[in-house]
């Protein structure tokens, strides 16, 4: 069997331990040379149809990533390969950045921390609270699900929006449809968008969304930037319609330094870095063998996208 393994998309410590631990399998790195390849390890920029022509045994891609809005799917379905991403790899590290934008802005760290570099010692008044409030999750996959699971610990009533209605853990209620969702953001506290984007979730959040929510509601997005309308969230701030903001993925990234975002004392934007983690490699490698391990072994893969 051969695998084109992406060196781009894994570190020289993970490679080493695949070929180690499964010897008897045929390793590729050089694009080139990996034509015959069986399987597919790489980021979702690689799946595009002119690049996948040139493997006609292609059976099984394992996109190391969690997001895959950018692979060219018709063309993977039409050839009847197997795809998969890397869900449950970064939920942890993105749910623990999701809290620490939502206590960053509940409790003014940002600010103190500026205050820091004048010895300024002036109080800001705290008004929210975890404890006692709604958040509303758009998605209720991974991400969502262990967001979810935490806010429960923080006494928090949880709220998610999905396509099908149909229960999912951690979450008091769903809604769906577009009714569905405003409902939800009128009740929301916290927005927290974790979504998958595609034609039906692009500008989700509009201006019509903005006008449903709650004046102290407060947005934190680390799924795609498309899932908002920026130009509609910078009226909603501009406008007071909303509290703040905390953005990890914009539109487009990097964010240009003229941008009308970066001036808003109420939002912080960071860098697409949610997913940063000392663990993201021992994660991604577990996944990756325990898929490679049931491949070859004829069973049910782990988080095939089929939809």
């Amino acid at each position: 069997m051969i695998i084109h393994v992406d060196q781009r998309s894994m570190i020289g410590n993970s490679i080493d331990k695949l070929i180690k631990c499964f010897p008897d399998i045929t390793f590729i790195m050089d694009a080139e040379a990996s034509f015959e390849a069986e399987a597919i390890f790489a980021m979702p920029y690689f799946f595009k149809e002119q690049r996948l022509k040139d493997y006609p045994h292609l059976k099984w891609i394992q996109n190391l990533a969690a997001g895959y809005d950018k692979v060219e799917f018709p063309y993977i379905r039409q050839r009847g390969i197997v795809f998969c991403n890397a869900r449950d790899v970064y939920s942890t590290q993105i749910a623990e950045d999701v809290f620490a934008k939502i206590l960053d802005f509940n409790r003014h760290l940002h600010t103190y921390h500026l205050q820091m570099a004048t010895g300024d010692w002036g109080r800001h008044k705290v008004y929210h609270e975890i404890a006692g409030a709604t958040a509303g999750i758009i998605g209720t996959g991974s991400i969502a699900s262990t967001v979810a699971k935490r806010m429960k610990a923080f006494e928090a009533t949880v709220l998610g929006y999905r396509r099908k209605n149909e229960p999912a853990p951690f979450f008091d209620a769903i809604y769906t449809g577009r009714q569905g969702l405003l409902k939800m953001l009128s009740q929301s506290d916290y927005v927290i968008v974790t979504a998958a984007l595609n034609h039906e979730t692009r500008h989700l959040l509009d201006d019509e969304a903005f006008a449903h929510m709650k004046s102290n509601a407060f947005v934190v997005n680390i799924a795609r930037g498309e899932l908002i309308d920026q130009d509609a969230l910078v009226r909603a701030l501009e406008s007071k319609r909303i509290a703040g903001a905390r953005l990890d993925v914009t539109t487009p990234e990097p964010l240009p330094p003229d941008h009308p975002l970066w001036r808003f004392k109420q939002v912080l934007i960071t860098p697409h870095a949610s997913s940063e983690s000392p663990y993201v490699h021992e994660r991604l490698d577990d996944l990756v063998h325990e898929n490679l391990r049931r491949y070859r072994n004829h069973e049910p893969l782990l988080n095939i996208i089929d939809d």
